[in-house]
């Protein structure tokens, strides 16, 4: 906020010296302090209507992780399980996850991000072939990882799924965003 210098009169009959000028400013920045409230205020209705659902997404990611240890299995289960997940949260956000919400989601995150998931479920599936070590390190790599991107999906398609109810579709870079923080931080604690 701009710096406004005040004086107070030595009585209440006086003009007090930079009110109007503390009045201006204050007018000028009350519309974004209330845009900044009321996003505020949204996020957290968001972040209260996902606490209901957190442990539904975290059931699936640990589905995911540890249907991702064997070979091959993971190459089905993982997306079979995150695509069951989906359609649980369409439910419970009463949407029903069609294709034509699926598409919708799936545009909102980008090609890039899709992109760098399937190359690297595809290296992950790869890297458990080899034996040994693919077997106990890369295993244990391709379940926590799979652990974190589903998580990172469920909390990605709440945010989207809420937003959308709300008739306020999330821009691709919010989305992104809600991600790649819930990405990070699944593997401490979970958004």
């Amino acid at each position: 906020l701009p710096a406004v210098s005040l004086t107070l009169a030595p009585s209440e009959a006086s003009d007090v010296e930079g009110l109007d000028a503390l009045r201006g400013h204050l007018l000028e920045a009350l519309p974004a302090a209330g845009l900044l409230l009321e996003k505020t205020r949204a996020s957290d209705a968001e972040q209260i209507e996902f606490e209901k659902h957190k442990r539904c997404v975290l059931s699936y990611a640990g589905v995911a992780l540890t249907s991702d240890l064997a070979p091959v299995v993971g190459m089905v289960a993982v997306p079979a399980t995150q695509l069951k997940m989906l359609h649980e949260l369409g439910l419970r956000y009463g949407v029903t996850w069609d294709r034509k919400v699926g598409a919708a989601f799936l545009s909102t995150m980008g090609l890039s991000i899709g992109a760098r998931y399937a190359t690297n479920f595809g290296l992950r599936e790869l890297a458990k072939l080899i034996p040994v070590y693919g077997q106990t390190v890369g295993a244990a790599t391709a379940g926590a990882i799979s652990f974190a991107t589903t998580y990172a999906l469920g909390r990605a398609a709440a945010y989207f799924l809420y937003r959308s109810a709300q008739g306020r579709a999330p821009s691709e870079e919010e989305l992104r965003k809600v991600y790649q923080r819930a990405f990070r931080r699944s593997s401490d604690e979970a958004d």
